[in-house]
């Protein structure tokens, strides 16, 4: 960019002779300019060529050195100017760094003030900018320090006993054995998680909590070896649960994925991994129970099926009505609570046939069943390459959400105007749901 000796006179637009006009500054022989303009990626002025656009659309700021004999010591002068620059950054890790810096890394979704270049001495990093550095692969570093997975209120740094309920305690699984609870230390990227507590055996998931069934739990630390695996073919998980306060607009969920599998720490640094790659990495996916007091669903997903097909009731189904399930429901009170068994039929070579989820409650003489017998992810058989994943074993995970979520396509009136939910009103939802009876 810019003008050399006589651009201004050779016959150019109107537009590129002014600006050659406002570049050019008096000059006697030998002597040099140094020009420097600050561009947003793509925001040219429209005199470059292809080649060079095709250049720049990799650059924050260009630099251009137009001179007349003492090229080798302008960019000598450059060069040093880059490079006490750099020794700048490092030296203030927690500076403010440039206007293009900041542009950059808010691109990147980084925390007000840092900088990419900052990552590049793991010694200088503070706790916060080592996981983001990590996060975006800047570091070759092992995930968050521990200071980071539990934030205390009001953003500081977590004390010992809110870091204590990344592993809130264990239950025991009628059939399976003793199992361990491992808390997700992130929602979703960049949101940490809410709590989830153990009660007398009862699994106690608060707004934006997510828990792991776990062989075991070690405080601060997430490895994919430590999932539970069930074999669930040919066998039937049973629990009971309490939404009572969980309205429209609110998802208390109880599901499986292929969770020890997945060797990919994921953008939530814990393995987490689901058929709508919430934390950046796509796995099979069983819902056995995504629900509130006015709609329930069952849902199997291929590894990149975010859909899926299923069955139960609310906005696009139709097993039941709100007659049947919700607050004061015939067979299915929500007030209370009530029972849910997920069965994994097999044929006689061991494979799934499909996936039947019960409903059931205390008093009432009506359950409630939903079965899925048919799934053809783009024209795949989803049934059986759900069971391989069943085979495998799978990882079964308790989460409660809906804050600042649109849960509607669960909920809502749906195409049909059938569904039980013409509005949400997720901040309503109860703080917690409760789970029991494994």
């Amino acid at each position: 960019a810019g003008a050399a000796e006589g651009q201004a006179s050779a016959g150019s637009e109107d537009a590129q002779g002014s600006r050659a006009d406002a570049l050019q500054v008096g000059m006697g022989r030998g002597d040099y300019k140094l020009v420097t303009e600050y561009h947003y990626v793509g925001d040219f002025m429209g005199d470059y060529d292809e080649h060079s656009c095709h250049n720049l659309l990799n650059l924050d700021l260009t630099l251009t050195v137009l001179q007349r004999h003492k090229i080798y010591l302008v960019a000598g002068l450059v060069g040093i100017a880059v490079i006490l620059s750099l020794i700048l950054v490092l030296s203030r890790p927690r500076s403010n760094g440039s206007f293009m810096d900041r542009h950059r890394s808010a691109s990147l979704g980084a925390p007000p003030g840092f900088s990419p270049y900052q990552c590049v001495s793991e010694a200088m990093m503070g706790d916060e900018l080592r996981a983001w550095c990590c996060q975006h692969r800047y570091s070759t570093c092992g995930g968050p320090p521990a200071s980071l997975l539990r934030p205390a209120l009001g953003g500081a740094r977590a004390t010992s006993a809110e870091r204590a309920h990344s592993c809130p305690g264990a239950i025991d699984v009628e059939g399976y054995g003793r199992v361990s609870l491992v808390n997700a230390a992130l929602n979703v990227p960049h949101q940490h998680a809410g709590t989830v507590e153990e009660k007398n055996g009862a699994v106690i998931p608060h707004m934006k909590g997510r828990t792991y069934f776990a062989e075991g739990c070690v405080e601060d630390s997430y490895d994919r070896g430590q999932y539970a695996s069930f074999y669930l073919l040919g066998k039937t998980l049973e629990y009971t649960v309490d939404l009572s306060g969980a309205g429209c607009g609110c998802n208390a969920a109880l599901y499986l994925t292929s969770l020890s599998e997945n060797d990919d720490p994921t953008q939530c640094s814990d393995f987490y991994c689901d058929a709508n790659k919430v934390c950046g990495i796509n796995c099979a996916e069983i819902d056995i129970m995504e629900a509130n007091e006015r709609a329930f669903y069952a849902t199997l997903h291929s590894y990149d099926d975010g859909t899926g097909v299923g069955g139960g009731y609310g906005a696009a189904r139709s097993d039941w009505n709100t007659t049947l399930y919700g607050r004061d429901g015939r067979c299915i009170d929500t007030r209370f609570p009530f029972a849910v068994a997920a069965h994994f039929p097999t044929n006689a070579s061991g494979d799934l046939v499909a996936m039947e989820v019960t409903l059931s409650q205390t008093g009432k003489s009506c359950p409630l069943t939903s079965r899925i017998d048919e799934y053809r992810p783009f024209g795949r058989d989803g049934i059986a390459e759900l069971s391989r994943a069943l085979k495998r074993g799978m990882t079964p995970i308790v989460s409660y959400w809906g804050t600042r979520s649109d849960m509607r396509w669960m909920d809502g009136l749906g195409r049909e105007g059938n569904g039980p939910c013409a509005v949400d009103l997720p901040e309503r939802c109860s703080d917690s749901v409760r789970l029991f009876g494994f």
